[in-house]
């Protein structure tokens, strides 16, 4: 099999997951909606509103030993902020968030890095 293979194997199995998420909820219980936009999991309030979340091109940013290429392009090519929410039955997701508050799933941002 080869990588690319992979490659898609993987981005199946994300997808499987990722695309079952309505909502994202912080530990402390605060609900966040989330709909799919372009093949992206995004925060809800940007079907009603133009948002960085569905329009930000995804970048890949140089990634050091072990650390995570979705991190790695939140934080230095899309400038935004990483957090930690969970889907109601205590999996996590990461998130990147916006200026304008808008977020993009971790696995959204694999997805499109790993097909480039």
């Amino acid at each position: 099999m080869g990588v690319k293979f992979t490659y898609i194997i993987i981005i199946f199995l994300f997808s499987l997951n990722g695309f079952a998420i309505d909502a994202l909820y912080e530990f402390s219980g605060t609900k966040h909606d989330v709909v799919e936009i372009n093949h992206r999991l995004v925060s809800a309030n940007c079907e009603k509103k133009d948002c960085k979340a569905k329009s930000i091109e995804i970048k890949p940013a140089e990634v050091k030993d072990g650390e995570d290429p979705a991190l790695a392009a939140c934080l230095i090519s899309l400038k935004g902020a990483y957090i930690q929410l969970h889907d109601g039955k205590q999996n996590e997701e990461s998130v990147c968030v916006f200026e304008d508050k808008s977020f993009i799933t971790f696995s959204s941002i694999r997805a499109e890095l790993y097909l480039k």
